[in-house]
């Protein structure tokens, strides 16, 4: 990690803040359905906006999860065929 320039760390981990905002969402707007359901009221939303906001970020978060793993998949290929680190068996 000392060998990474500053800048590319920080661009780096500002990719993470998307996922980690989607994911802190669902996991909330999941507990706020649940209280919904056992004390008949939400924290911030009513059932109808909880739900239709979890319907629409649980798959905005799988398909940004999927990105981050393609794009890893391709460094990883990448790094293979230009022989980074040794010859390709």
């Amino acid at each position: 990690m000392r060998d990474v320039p500053r800048e590319l760390l920080y661009f780096g981990l500002a990719g993470l803040i998307p996922y980690v905002a989607t994911s802190s969402a669902t996991l909330f707007l999941a507990w706020d359905v649940k209280n919904l359901h056992k004390h008949g009221a939400g924290v911030i939303f009513d059932e109808a906006h909880a739900q239709a906001l979890l319907d629409f970020l649980e798959p905005l978060q799988v398909g940004y999860g999927a990105i981050i793993i393609s794009f890893l998949g391709a460094i990883h290929w990448g790094l293979q065929m230009a022989h980074f680190g040794g010859s390709a068996p």
